[in-house]
């Protein structure tokens, strides 16, 4: 099945708005609680946290764009503007909305974001081939910035783009097997709004 990213692209290598019913407010030098999450609910099951800051992998897989369609670029040979440049295909959120175009690695280590995390691809494999790129709307980069001791990557799609935040001791879970609604809120990220980790549903299907 051919994935997609939903983004609204800039000149920045991207801008990622949040959709209806989605915070799109940032939460930058906000570490959550000063208490350690609630051990009862076992948080060394995450397996996303960054125990200390790691180089991303170098390689990227082949871009996915719609076929036919000459919007922006037409394949990955197009998108020669950068590194590791990729043709991906996009959606708005409605059917008919939907365009080409290339995407591009923007680091490729902490090193390179200034005192920010660098947000790997492969830290966020639900992101479907999201570029490497300097995470600053988290609030965190490795575990030792966070009170409770875990620095951990949260992505819901459709409605912030894939990000590093600490764990607090209010959070509603800790994975998305966590998560049994129904099938709905099925996915374990931050909220923005309420500062902790819930669960969560995607805000536009990708």
């Amino acid at each position: 099945m051919r994935r997609f990213i939903v983004l609204l692209l800039t000149p920045a290598p991207f801008v990622f708005h949040a959709m209806s019913g989605c915070s799109s407010e940032e939460t930058k030098n906000d570490a959550g609680s000063d208490s350690a999450p609630d051990v009862s609910k076992d948080v060394s099951r995450d397996v996303t946290h960054r125990v200390v800051a790691i180089d991303c992998n170098p390689s990227r897989p082949p871009g996915q764009a719609y076929p036919d369609l000459d919007s922006g670029c037409v394949t990955d040979d197009d998108c020669d503007a950068g590194v590791n440049g990729r043709c991906i295909g996009l959606a708005s959120g409605c059917s008919a909305c939907v365009w080409n175009a290339c995407s591009y690695d923007t680091c490729m280590s902490d090193d390179a974001c200034a005192g920010h995390a660098c947000a790997c691809r492969e830290a966020f494999p639900t992101a479907y081939n999201w570029p490497d790129f300097c995470d600053t709307i988290g609030n965190c980069r490795v575990d030792s910035d966070c009170p409770s001791g875990f620095c951990s990557a949260s992505f819901v799609s459709g409605c912030a783009p894939p990000a590093y935040y600490c764990r607090t001791s209010d959070d509603e879970c800790i994975a998305d097997v966590d998560c049994k609604d129904g099938g709905y809120n099925h996915i374990c990220g931050f909220d923005a709004v309420k500062k902790r980790w819930t669960c969560q549903h995607q805000c536009v299907d990708g």
